[in-house]
């Protein structure tokens, strides 16, 4: 069984980088829309969107450390 990380913890990182569902959607080539069903569990992201995701939040999440030293 492969287990799939919850969006919520998406949506916490992208709150924490003060990015807009539309922000985060644009970064990752899908519509707000499709970004606030992950967020609210009514549809699931898939590999590569997953792979996107964490891909485009973790680059962030660097750079706004790098910025906090």
């Amino acid at each position: 069984m492969i287990c799939r990380p919850s969006f919520v913890a998406f949506a916490e990182r992208r709150t924490l980088l003060g990015l807009s569902r539309q922000q985060l959607a644009d970064l990752i080539g899908v519509s707000m829309p499709t970004v606030w069903r992950w967020e609210h569990e009514q549809g699931s992201p898939g590999r590569l969107a997953l792979m996107q995701l964490d891909q485009v939040l973790s680059r962030l999440e660097a750079e706004q450390a790098a910025e906090a030293v």
